[in-house]
């Protein structure tokens, strides 16, 4: 897995990220400032690590505020929208509420319809990689490069990004009419997954 940042979900993240989804959004200079605020103040040292990893040049970044369209490096643009659209998902997975989310990074609360299209297409990519990981990785030559652990890893991004959760409430999103909420609540009495909470209700019929 050598190239990969696996210390933080954001390079997974990034990956998964749908460029169809990108291609739809139109950024003026006031969306470019913005975003050039949230990476000087908002971000973790290791998050703006990886936005270099992936190629994202906070030097341009910084010039592209002032930048006119005709003028704009698509490439360039490209990478850092994708990153951004990355640590919006980044804030679904950690269960950050919807509107909270609009607020973060400066947009109107019709962006919600936007977020969840973007969530649907994310948990669809991640899945769609995982499944190329599964069939690479029967290969002996390509056994090495430890794919088996990248489709693990990518196969729980999927569920996390589809149900915006914790890694600790996957366990429990399968049960019909579990929300977060709930799941959240489930937790908190004990219960990590549908086994579990399969026991309790089987005890309480019994009694």
């Amino acid at each position: 897995l050598e190239g990969f940042v696996l210390n933080d979900d954001l390079h997974l993240l990034y990956l998964a990220t749908p460029i169809q989804w990108l291609q739809e959004e139109n950024w003026d200079s006031r969306r470019w400032a913005c975003f050039y605020q949230i990476w000087c103040h908002s971000l973790k040292e290791r998050e703006r690590q990886i936005g270099r990893h992936v190629g994202l040049d906070e030097g341009w970044l910084q010039r592209a505020k002032c930048i006119k369209d005709a003028q704009i490096d698509m490439e360039k643009a490209r990478i850092a929208k994708r990153f951004r659209a990355a640590l919006i998902l980044k804030e679904v997975i950690q269960e950050t509420p919807p509107l909270q989310i609009c607020d973060l990074f400066e947009m109107p609360a019709s962006f919600i319809g936007d977020l969840e299209g973007l969530q649907e297409r994310a948990a669809s990519t991640a899945g769609q990689i995982a499944l190329f990981c599964e069939r690479l990785k029967s290969a002996p030559y390509l056994d090495a490069l430890g794919l088996w652990k990248l489709e693990a890893l990518l196969r729980a991004l999927r569920d996390r990004i589809g149900h915006g959760v914790k890694p600790e409430l996957l366990g429990l999103m399968d049960i019909p009419h579990v929300g977060t909420r709930r799941a959240r609540l489930l937790i908190r009495s004990g219960l990590r997954d549908m086994r579990q909470v399969a026991k309790v209700e089987l005890r309480c019929e019994q009694n």
